[in-house]
């Protein structure tokens, strides 16, 4: 089993602030969360595919 990531690790792997990360996940552009509770977990599999998806590729 994964060991689940918090939105503050999520946050420091995207480089992204809290309060963009709200945002992204608002809009849905963001990777599939987990509610635990009241705290929201991430698998870290579903952010590696979620930065895969978003990857651009080199148009060279």
């Amino acid at each position: 089993m994964e060991t689940l990531l918090t939105s503050a690790e999520v946050c420091e792997l995207l480089k992204r602030s809290k309060a963009s990360f709200a945002r992204d996940r608002a809009k849905g552009n963001a990777p599939q969360a987990i509610r635990i509770g009241g705290s929201l977990r991430f698998r870290p599999s579903d952010v590696a595919q979620f930065i895969q998806e978003h990857t651009e590729e080199d148009p060279a």
